[in-house]
């Protein structure tokens, strides 16, 4: 017995031994090109969202990559169309558990028809990461997914929809830009797994958006466009967890992006004749159920009278 137990050791050591060297040559392995606009990798990992179809060309490209995000909005009230690419139902459900979220807070909508076009296109690739092209640009994409979710969590999920929504990362907000400890963070992101220039660190992490290109609010350090940032990363010790839910600066400001329809407070509002027949029609109407109601209250005080005495 105690020879087989020893056997059952070496052997689960073999493996062990195999499994960690797997990984370690999977970890060195060069990733695969991927898909515009946004990449990340799950929260076990090192790697950071990285904004690919924008990469500059030049040192002055950083104005040109701004244009149009005023204008990158969908229209108000605009219906979704959503399609899956693979996917269980855990990941389906979660999909439209996060859309219901932000439907409840944009004037949006999203259906699931079975089948196509579609506005957004989702894949699961769980080699892929995450990411999704930013606003109206996914009216380009003419094939393939616009959207990749490579891990089952909802904050990511809620991350990716807010860029197919507009919205922009918040590590770069322009109006309280992070004080970066620049050596660090390029120390950081130019080695594995990342392995990044310098040039795509600085245009995906430390240059804020030009703020004249951007509709932006104070730096919200809960939003759920928000990534992790460790404390080395900065100069004065600020961090951030990451957004793990909508928090009310992005309720409030995507809310203003697409505002639910509001009744009129001040101006004139003109009305065809169709238009005032049913308005004094529905006034009418009140006006009899208001006169039945004042006579029920009425008689409810007569009865009360009789039966209790009248006060003196």
């Amino acid at each position: 017995m105690k020879m087989l137990r020893h056997a059952k050791l070496v052997v689960s050591a073999g493996l062990v031994a195999v499994a960690i060297l797997l990984f370690l040559f999977a970890c060195q392995q060069p990733t695969q090109a991927p898909r515009p606009t946004e990449y990340s990798f799950g929260p076990a990992s090192q790697w950071f969202c990285k904004t690919i179809d924008e990469l500059p060309v030049s040192d002055t490209a950083d104005v040109a990559r701004a244009v149009g995000f005023k204008d990158n909005w969908w229209p108000v009230g605009y219906q979704f169309k959503v399609g899956f690419i693979g996917g269980n139902d855990a990941q389906k459900n979660l999909v439209k558990e996060v859309c219901a979220d932000w439907a409840k807070v944009a004037n949006v909508g999203f259906t699931f028809p079975v089948s196509g076009p579609y506005d957004i296109r989702i894949a699961f690739d769980p080699t892929d990461g995450a990411w999704s092209y930013v606003g109206i640009q996914v009216r380009n994409i003419a094939s393939g997914p616009t959207m990749n979710l490579g891990w089952l969590a909802k904050d990511a999920y809620l991350h990716e929809f807010g860029h197919t929504l507009g919205l922009l990362h918040e590590h770069q907000n322009p109006t309280a830009p992070i004080r970066w400890n620049e050596a660090q963070v390029i120390k950081d992101l130019s080695g594995p797994p990342n392995n990044w220039s310098e040039a795509t660190i600085r245009y995906n992490v430390l240059n804020p958006y030009p703020l004249p290109n951007v509709i932006t609010t104070a730096l919200d350090r809960l939003s759920i466009m928000m990534y992790p940032i460790p404390a080395t990363w900065t100069l004065d010790g600020f961090s951030s967890p990451g957004g793990q839910f909508l928090s009310q600066v992005d309720k409030d400001f995507i809310s203003a992006r697409y505002p639910f329809a509001q009744p009129p407070t001040t101006g004139s509002v003109t009305l065809r004749k169709g238009q005032v027949d049913t308005l004094l029609q529905q006034q009418a109407a009140a006006r009899v159920a208001l006169d039945a109601a004042v006579t029920r209250m009425k008689a409810l005080q007569a009865t009360t009278e009789r039966a209790f005495g009248r006060k003196q």
